[in-house]
């Protein structure tokens, strides 16, 4: 009785893998055997599988990591142990310590994972990312080891998911530099520290400014302008990016309104919304409020989402998107083609504009495939009378290019880096003076 109590504590209960406890041991006994002197740990995390709970269900969940801990128990003798060690993280101990081989069993085990798993008829395909800590030059026992890896594992998801990353002493600076800035950034308000720029966006046929895209900047009185991809990441895992977004919004709100008093045509303003701030905060209640105490025309005011958002089928995303069109407001899908595109959720939530990624428009003179890209999402939204606008124009003949095609706005370098506020009124009463200067000529 006893040992069957002994072997349960090291068994997990959903997989049937050892835990965590049972790794604990195994490796701490290795490394006092002398017997682990060329361990590898590597940390598997499955990606964005909350979105999988969600739209799918938790037994479906559970069956997909029940898949999961099949196909990497599949891979002995090439690993040494599997552990499951929660929710959806795994273990996988190798004893090897070459980094090269190492490497190329990752990506292995990376690309067997992501092959097709077949649920109710349906083909699903799920990628991990994994973070990689080698014995003993990246730790001298398990809980090193494990804190290591895991912090390789952060990495591995900044860096783009679907891959992997090696423990560096470098990433433990970054750790440190993350809660600096979180702390930090819970005292940006007080201190006026984050301020709003806005990029023009153009109309392609008629040249004239229609727009802008809000941009958030923080001004950090020591550590200068710090980019957004850092504090924003950051906002978002401290769920900071939820009181951030209610600023935000009453923040573009009232400056739209303030152009458009100032006689500058109706703007329309678009925002990124965050989807940690549209799964848990009381966006639409939020926007209500923005636009009532602007006095804003709900059409001149843009959220712009993430396709991840619009993939998730649950029943709060699916209420906002419906309260948000309720209100007025236009919605785009930023960095379009870059994600989960389907034509399913364009029909279902009746967007009104889609963004195509800088990443396509920019190689789209170079890279037939961009150019099939650019032209193919430009057909898509105007089948689905939607306004397609491209982002990352820098270039003459690519703005050339994108009006041929028949894309409508436009936003990049060519006409205008993000500006303040003031610096934007500027530029557009520039554009319309210079445009009646010409007119009059004609």
């Amino acid at each position: 009785m006893a040992e069957e109590l002994r072997e349960s504590s090291f068994q997990d209960e959903l997989t049937g893998l050892p835990n965590r406890r049972y790794l604990l041991e195994h490796v701490n006994q290795a490394i006092s055997d002398d017997s682990g002197r060329h361990l590898t740990l590597v940390y598997f995390d499955v990606d964005n599988f909350k979105t999988i709970n969600d739209s799918l269900g938790h037994v479906t969940g559970d069956a997909i990591l029940r898949c999961l801990a099949q196909r990497l128990e599949a891979l002995k003798p090439s690993v040494d142990k599997v552990a499951r060690i929660s929710g959806d993280e795994f273990l996988v101990l190798v004893d090897d310590g070459d980094p090269s081989r190492i490497a190329q069993l990752v990506k292995r085990i990376l690309q067997f994972i992501q092959k097709p798993l077949v649920f109710d008829g349906y083909n699903l395909s799920v990628s991990v990312s994994a973070g990689i800590a080698r014995y003993p030059s990246h730790g001298h026992d398990f809980t090193s080891l494990l804190k290591a890896a895991d912090t390789a594992l952060t990495q591995a998801k900044q860096n783009g998911r679907n891959t992997w990353a090696f423990y560096e002493a470098t990433m433990g600076v970054r750790e440190l530099r993350f809660l600096h800035i979180q702390s930090e950034l819970r005292q940006a308000f007080e201190r006026n520290e984050l301020q709003v720029f806005y990029q023009p966006q153009v109309d392609l046929v008629t040249e004239e400014v229609v727009g802008a895209e809000a941009l958030l900047r923080w001004n950090h009185p020591t550590h200068g302008q710090i980019p957004p991809y850092e504090f924003i990441a950051v906002a978002e895992a401290s769920g900071l990016i939820v009181p951030i977004g209610n600023w935000l919004v009453k923040e573009v709100c009232t400056q739209a309104m303030a152009w458009n008093e100032a006689g500058l045509g109706n703007l329309s303003v678009a925002m990124n919304c965050s989807a940690v701030q549209f799964r848990q905060g009381n966006l639409v209640q939020q926007v209500r409020w923005a636009l009532y105490e602007s006095g804003l025309d709900p059409r001149l005011l843009e959220l712009e989402l993430t396709e991840s958002i619009l993939i998730e089928h649950s029943e709060h995303v699916i209420a906002t998107m419906h309260g948000l069109k309720a209100l007025g407001v236009g919605m785009s899908i930023d960095d379009f083609g870059t994600g989960y595109s389907s034509m399913s959720y364009l029909k279902r939530f009746a967007v009104d504009k889609l963004k195509i990624d800088q990443s396509f428009v920019r190689g789209m003179l170079t890279s037939p495939q961009d150019e099939a890209i650019v032209r193919a999402i430009i057909t898509l939204g105007h089948s689905f009378g939607m306004t397609v606008i491209a982002e990352g124009v820098e270039e003459i003949s690519i703005r050339d290019a994108l009006a041929t095609h028949g894309c409508n706005h436009a936003q990049g370098y060519l006409y205008s880096e993000a500006l303040s506020a003031t610096a934007f009124q500027v530029f557009v009463q520039d554009r319309i003076e210079s445009s009646f200067r010409s007119q009059r000529w004609v």
